[in-house]
């Protein structure tokens, strides 16, 4: 099986936390796999804040539009 994800260790994105849209660099990817798919979910900064590929973006005016 090969899984792709949107981001790899290293890469930034942006997201809102705490309403508020910030970069952060990917820490670590969790991969979570189950009869309707494979889900990454990446966890970010010091925090150990985790989000999904769906609240997440390469650039902060592509989160912008989002919005």
């Amino acid at each position: 099986m090969n899984i792709e994800t949107k981001f790899n260790l290293g890469d930034k994105l942006w997201t809102v936390i705490k309403g508020r849209a910030e970069e952060r660099i990917v820490e670590c990817i969790d991969i979570v796999i189950y009869d309707k798919g494979v889900f990454p979910s990446y966890r970010i900064g010091e925090i150990g804040f985790h989000c999904s590929e769906d609240i997440a973006f390469k650039s902060k005016e592509e989160l912008l539009k989002s919005l």
